[in-house]
């Protein structure tokens, strides 16, 4: 990519802002525009990755108990169209309640069936863990909806290169199969909310799906970001 469209594209990330947290689908605001969810179990760093994609520490806040999040969290994009990343509640975490978990799930399953604005799905996996039943489950969900599945495996940094080329292998065959049925984009992101591996390369591959430099080079004014990186928002995810 180049230098321009690189400054561009950060320039959009660094004006996200959080914007309110729906409790359910039908609190989420209309229906229109492009949204892209990160979905994923509590404590793995979608929070983290919010934060390391818009280059500002406190944007996203999250709990130090993993599973605090029982909301959808938006954060919108400076755009004539809505443009908005959706935080879903993290899923799997055992010390979750049945009555609070099922409340979940059923969220995630009217957001991914009902909600037309919802393109494409950031599914951030921490590295060092497998493939499980819940996975494949939620995958499903996603799957009857035929939106575009993108598989970014967080916390990189935690293994050595030679641990971290096993685990893709590793993961590689553990969604083998899926990846043949395209729920799965065929490209795996590795990144490090901690060191800043492969968010530049991230930033701006949803940048572009976004056409969020198309968007800044319209309107340059309106991408200041002084008064939202004065204040940020009491907002509270999942790490």
């Amino acid at each position: 990519m180049s230098l321009p469209y690189r400054s561009a594209c950060l320039d959009c990330f660094r004006a996200l802002a959080f914007t309110g947290s729906a409790p359910t689908v039908k609190d989420l605001p209309f229906d229109q525009g492009q949204e892209i969810a990160l979905v994923g179990h509590a404590n793995v760093g979608k929070s983290s990755l919010i934060n390391a994609l818009a280059q500002r520490k406190r944007l996203a806040r999250y709990s130090k108990q993993p599973g605090r999040t029982q909301a959808l969290n938006l954060f919108s994009f400076q755009s004539p169209l809505p443009r908005r990343l959706v935080d879903l509640p993290g899923y799997g975490y055992a010390q979750i309640s049945k009555l609070l978990k099922a409340r979940w799930d059923k969220a995630l399953a009217n957001y991914f069936s009902q909600h037309t604005a919802l393109t494409d799905i950031l599914w951030v996996f921490d590295i060092r863990r497998d493939f499980t039943e819940i996975d494949k489950a939620v995958l499903d969900l996603v799957h009857k909806r035929k939106r575009k599945v993108h598989l970014v495996l967080n916390k990189v940094d935690k293994l050595s290169a030679a641990q971290t080329k096993r685990r893709i292998g590793q993961l590689q065959a553990q969604t083998d199969n899926f990846r043949k049925q395209q729920r799965i984009e065929p490209r795996l992101w590795l990144v490090s909310t901690k060191t800043g591996l492969g968010i530049d390369e991230l930033r701006e591959a949803l940048g572009k799906h976004l056409q969020l430099d198309t968007m800044a080079k319209k309107d340059q004014t309106t991408l200041g970001t002084d008064s939202i990186m004065q204040s940020d928002p009491p907002y509270r995810g999942d790490i």
